[in-house]
């Protein structure tokens, strides 16, 4: 749960926020390029393992996660919003 634990975004809107799940520490990351690509109400962070985005107009059209593979080169991601990440908390706490 240290994932759910170090988001530093909050929003009521779960669709808002993502995380982006590494499968290794990245040797590279290029922030200049997200940020060359990031709109202005985009936000991002990289804690660990875990690439955080809140995005409030949506990911569909961000041109940064579209990117998203040339800045982190030789990582394998998979991403998923907050609204999935608390039905999965919710889902192992009943467990």
């Amino acid at each position: 749960m240290g994932a759910v634990a170090n988001c530093p975004y909050e929003s009521d809107q779960g669709k808002t926020i993502h995380y982006f799940f590494l499968d290794k520490e990245p040797k590279i990351f290029d922030e200049a390029l997200l940020d060359s690509l990031r709109a202005d109400s985009e936000r991002y962070i990289l804690i660990e393992r875990v690439f955080y985005l809140y995005a409030p107009e949506g990911i569909g059209r961000s041109k940064l996660v579209d990117k998203m593979g040339k800045a982190l080169p030789g990582v394998t991601m998979t991403a998923r919003n907050l609204n999935t990440i608390n039905k999965l908390v919710e889902m192992v706490g009943e467990g």
